[in-house]
């Protein structure tokens, strides 16, 4: 999917990303766990999730110019 990001980049926006340019792409967590301690015994529950890390449009402030990722996380408790 990288690639196809790096083709419809006119602005070449991914080069300017730095350490982040990596990260731009579709992340997913087929099992995860989370464990909350409770006095009675620790809970625990199941969940899975997305995380999309899209680049943005070079955003102007004065003379400089910032490039940047969207991210959108999905995360759905199971069972």
């Amino acid at each position: 999917m990288l690639d196809n990001w790096r083709i419809r980049s006119p602005l070449n926006t991914l080069a300017n990303l730095g350490p982040l340019q990596t990260m731009a792409s579709v992340w997913e967590g087929a099992r995860g766990l989370d464990v909350k301690p409770k006095a009675e015994g620790a809970k625990k529950q199941a969940y899975v999730e997305r995380i999309e890390l899209q680049f943005i449009d070079p955003q102007t402030n004065g003379p400089q110019l910032f490039y940047g990722l969207r991210y959108h996380q999905h995360v759905v408790i199971t069972r």
